[in-house]
């Protein structure tokens, strides 16, 4: 909670949240939520449990946000493919959404099925994680200091999640139920201290002329120009 306050209070003094206004908007999210739960710790004895399942279910699906946030920012000068990421990303989160949960929900154990979501869902994120570092490191696409710190946190943050919950999964309560909780919230943690120093200030990606030889500069240029290529033939399709 610490960590929300800090990362929202900055980003307020600095004026910047509505750069960010996705990722601003999940980690509000995620601030009501844990207060939420923090309160009905103290005030009711059963029903933090049963109100942080169900917080725990949107959560899952808000974090599709943080990523459509990052591939925003990332195809920022080619708005046809940011458009196109953009509709990608939402569309992994529907699929998710539609054709994973409910068939987990069929299974008798609710623990189990929810594990299996968790696993589900973080194996999702980590492929679309995956395919924006690829495409970035493709074409030279300049990240900038905010949008990396966004990625290496969420990036931990799902790595560690993924074999969190395949464990809990299959090693079951009794063998791992202690352990879950902890490395969960420590990763929890570990996102949101990379994500308070790295949005610590507002530091855009700059696009910078390469300094190397001259045929590393021809293949810069290249990239880009088929990426440019690649953006206006895409959106002359979309506009037939």
């Amino acid at each position: 909670m610490a960590f929300l306050v800090l990362l929202l209070w900055r980003a307020a003094k600095e004026k910047f949240v509505a750069r960010f206004p996705l990722f601003y908007s999940y980690i509000i999210y995620c601030l009501c939520w844990s207060t939420v739960i923090f309160v009905s710790s103290y005030l009711l004895a059963q029903s933090p449990w049963t109100i942080y399942w169900r917080f725990f279910i949107v959560n899952l699906v808000a974090e599709f946000g943080v990523l459509v946030e990052i591939s925003d920012h990332i195809f920022n000068p080619f708005p046809v493919i940011r458009n196109l990421g953009r509709v990608l990303t939402l569309s992994i989160c529907l699929i998710f959404s539609i054709i994973i949960i409910r068939p987990l929900f069929r299974s008798g154990s609710p623990t189990a099925a929810l594990l299996g979501l968790g696993e589900a869902s973080s194996v999702a994120k980590a492929v679309i994680i995956c395919v924006l570092l690829v495409t970035a490191r493709y074409y030279r696409l300049p990240l900038g200091r905010n949008i990396s710190g966004m990625l290496l946190g969420f990036s931990a943050y799902v790595g560690v999640s993924v074999a969190n919950y395949a464990l809990a999964e299959r090693l079951g309560r009794v063998l791992y139920g202690s352990t879950f909780s902890m490395v969960g919230a420590l990763s929890n943690a570990l996102c949101l201290l990379i994500w308070t120093v790295a949005l610590w200030r507002y530091e855009p990606a700059v696009v910078a002329p390469p300094a190397g030889r001259a045929d590393e500069h021809e293949s810069s240029e290249s990239l880009t120009y088929r990426l440019e290529q690649f953006n206006s033939t895409l959106g002359n399709l979309l506009r037939k």
